[in-house]
């Protein structure tokens, strides 16, 4: 979540979602946030998604699994 904090430009939208990353409930607060900021939202859910996928390939990798055919 603070990666993506660190692609906005809208000050007000960072201070947002910064106060509403420390603590609990922070991915809960973190989303509440995101309702009102529909293009910031789904930029978030690229985000996410795109983070996933390159977790997932790095963890393939490092266990020697390829995902291209020989």
């Amino acid at each position: 979540m603070q990666d993506f904090i660190a692609t906005i430009e809208d000050k007000h939208l960072v201070e947002l979602l910064e106060v509403a990353i420390n603590g609990k409930g922070a991915f809960r607060w973190f989303k509440d946030v995101l309702l009102n900021y529909t293009n910031e939202r789904e930029k978030w859910f690229q985000f996410r998604d795109d983070r996933i996928e390159e977790r997932a390939l790095e963890w393939l990798e490092s266990i020697n699994v390829s995902l291209t055919e020989e």
